[in-house]
């Protein structure tokens, strides 16, 4: 797999998912983004299950290095020159973007989505390829509530690049550290969490 850039998403529209507005309302903010007791999913099951499907994975951005740290985040389609992501996490997301094709996880472009800044572009384009930047993944934990609530088909995974405070926000604490993912299972009004993987977890997924 070919490491590409943010830039690999910046000739395409800037959606707002209205389809994602059509799930119902009122989905509650859980206690915790932990693991559910009796519903987490092991490790070592974890890469048969995410081949099955119907799972939404959300990301965390990779760290930004120091010096670079008080710029104001650089936002879509200004990723002509790539953010300046700490280099062992982007050695680290372009192995797991390795396992994650080993696999054969469903990484299909509409089903591939970023918060419209290049860290979160980047971030996934380092673990599959390329993703579609949308507003409705920035700041807005009402919004991600419903991407981690719709239900995803047999098959298919639904991948979300975002921010650790709106996840906390919408899903509860934990935080996510830097590159860390959250696995949820969603049924429509709601989710559970069954497992969340380090960065460097990926490569030990098998089927």
């Amino acid at each position: 797999m070919k490491r590409r850039g943010a830039l690999a998403a910046c000739g395409w529209a800037l959606p707002a998912l209205a389809w994602a507005r059509d799930e119902p309302s009122g989905i509650e903010t859980p206690r915790s983004s932990r693991p559910a007791e009796g519903r987490s999913v092991p490790i070592e099951r974890l890469g048969a299950a995410l081949k099955a499907g119907g799972y939404v994975i959300f990301v965390r951005h990779l760290a930004v290095d120091m010096d670079t740290e008080g710029r104001r985040p650089r936002q879509w389609p200004e990723c002509d020159v790539p953010e300046r992501l700490e280099e062992i996490g982007r050695t680290q997301g372009y192995a797991a973007g390795l396992a994650i094709a080993r696999l054969g996880l469903d990484r299909s472009l509409p089903h591939v989505l970023a918060a419209p800044t290049c860290r979160t572009l980047e971030m996934a384009s380092l673990m599959l390829g390329s993703a579609t930047p949308t507003t409705d993944l920035g700041h807005r934990p009402e919004m991600l509530k419903r991407l981690l609530a719709q239900t995803v088909p047999p098959g298919q995974l639904r991948w979300l690049f975002g921010y650790a405070d709106t996840f906390r926000a919408a899903a509860g604490p934990p935080h996510l550290a830097a590159g860390e993912a959250a696995v949820l299972q969603p049924s429509g009004r709601g989710w559970v969490v069954v497992a969340r993987l380090a960065l460097t977890d990926w490569p030990r997924l098998t089927l």
